[in-house]
């Protein structure tokens, strides 16, 4: 009787496509900046000086917060720090601790002063841009991430859990016809299709092709394209969380994605992590958790400079169960550094079986 192929699970960040000439999330603050820089010095309609002020108030309450806890404030600043701080500010009134602060900071009130909207108008602005910043147009740049499909041969399935926004992957998947579902149909919003696939997308943080419309609910407007999408594309902006966003994670799509990677892992042989920096506690805590309870999971860590990380995280350093490739996710895939480690991690599962 042959042993049953084990369960392979991915967990990927930006460092997956940043070979592909993607940039990482604390690059895309830095774009984000230039960009308002460049607008108000050519007199670009908009408001663009406004948005220059709120962005250096942001940053500078993000760093003012790491000062306070003990770490270091001259750290870059990532988009999902950004972005989490204005849609926090913006609803903070919603906020339990709301009752309680005796008033908010002076340079705050003022800036909402100049204009109506103005931290929804900035969001919007980070919205507009990742569009442009996270797209590649030559498919060859992309081609190293058709990669994960390999390992439908050595496992029983394979689950992908994406913390990008960008479509490369479904690209990519999609330019070497490779089959896989993420959750969507023409119809859209659709889980139960991730019941019937050996390969699944699954995009924690939203995707640049999603949208809530009001009429016909999560669609996606490009893989695969809702049939209606004609009806309401660009209206919206893209339905994206930056982090784990407690209060957004109980919503769908997120709230089913969520569940599906702690589900998963409880099941899972050997987590893949690539181009991920372990900078999410919600996420840490669960593979954490999976780790103590899973005894068969084991983690295979990718990245440049993936032995130091492993060092650097207090359940990963040490442990015999996780395992390093120092090397980027296009070598890693194309050099089948990747492909062979699993295989050898799965192998010596295999010979500990007691069966």
């Amino acid at each position: 009787m042959s042993s049953p192929k084990p369960k392979i699970t991915f967990l990927v960040g930006a460092g997956l496509v940043y070979d592909a000439g993607l940039p990482l999330s604390n690059d895309l603050t830095k774009k984000f900046r230039e960009h308002l820089s460049e607008q108000v010095e050519s007199n670009a309609k908009g408001n663009h000086a406004l948005h220059l002020q709120v962005y250096r108030f942001l940053v500078g309450g993000i760093r003012y917060q790491q000062g306070v806890l003990n770490r270091d404030p001259d750290g870059p600043v990532n988009i999902e720090q950004l972005a989490t701080a204005a849609l926090r500010l913006k609803s903070r009134l919603d906020s339990p601790l709301a009752p309680y602060v005796s008033g908010w900071n002076q340079k705050l009130v003022e800036l909402e002063m100049m204009q109506d909207g103005l931290l929804s108008d900035f969001l919007e602005a980070i919205y507009s841009r990742l569009n442009s910043w996270l797209t590649v147009d030559d498919p060859s740049k992309i081609a190293y991430l058709a990669r994960l499909s390999d390992f439908k041969g050595i496992g029983e399935d394979v689950d992908v859990f994406s913390l990008n926004y960008d479509l490369c992957i479904e690209r990519a998947l999609s330019e070497h016809s490779h089959s896989f579902v993420n959750g969507f149909t023409d119809n859209g919003w659709t889980p139960k299709e991730f019941q019937s696939a050996d390969m699944r997308l699954f995009k924690m943080h939203g995707s640049l092709d999603w949208v809530e419309d009001d009429v016909h609910g999560i669609c996606s407007v490009t893989v695969p394209r809702h049939k209606f999408a004609d009806d309401f594309e660009g209206q919206k902006p893209p339905l994206l969380i930056f982090g784990t966003d407690a209060k957004l994670t109980g919503k769908e799509p997120f709230l089913t994605l969520l569940h599906s990677f702690s589900s998963r892992l409880h099941d899972s042989d050997v987590l893949i992590v690539v181009g991920y920096s372990f900078q999410d506690d919600y996420l840490n805590e669960i593979i954490e958790q999976r780790m103590n309870r899973n005894t068969r999971l084991k983690i295979i860590v990718v990245s440049p400079k993936a032995t130091d990380g492993i060092r650097r995280v207090k359940f990963l350093a040490g442990s015999p169960r996780v395992k390093a490739i120092d090397a980027g996710a296009k070598t890693a895939l194309n050099d089948g550094l990747l492909l062979k480690a699993c295989r050898d991690v799965t192998a010596t599962q295999k010979d500990e079986s007691p069966f």
